[in-house]
């Protein structure tokens, strides 16, 4: 069996509190996929769960272009702010909202890469 890094137990450690304090409201948030069903060989694939104190939004840079758009119509016309709630260190994400067109862009430079947002 593989032995963490502290680097990694530290990871793991802060994305287990993030869940501990959220998991109360699953129960009443609604799932929505932005990019549809995930498939086999998807380059981007997201996951949202709607409802509760934020909106949340997993995204996961699987391969291939280092930015994807996001569709959000039913955020369209909004003035939301996007943040990386997880992890809190980070420097790589960039996140534009574009509130005319519903569309959220999110550039993940690096294959593997995942982040969950919060609006």
């Amino acid at each position: 069996m593989g032995v963490l890094t502290e680097d990694k137990k530290a990871i793991v450690k802060e994305e287990l509190e993030y869940y501990k304090n959220f998991r109360q409201e699953i129960p009443h948030s609604l799932p929505f996929w932005p990019l549809g069903l995930a498939s086999d060989g998807d380059d981007w694939m997201a996951l949202g769960l709607k409802g509760g104190k934020k909106n949340r939004l997993a995204v996961w840079h699987i391969k291939g272009d280092k930015t994807c758009f996001l569709p959000l119509k039913e955020f369209q016309g909004q003035d939301l702010t996007v943040t990386v709630a997880f992890p809190k260190e980070d420097k790589k994400c960039k996140l534009v909202w574009d509130k005319e067109n519903g569309a959220l862009e999110v550039n993940l430079p690096e294959d593997g890469m995942v982040r969950i947002l919060e609006f």
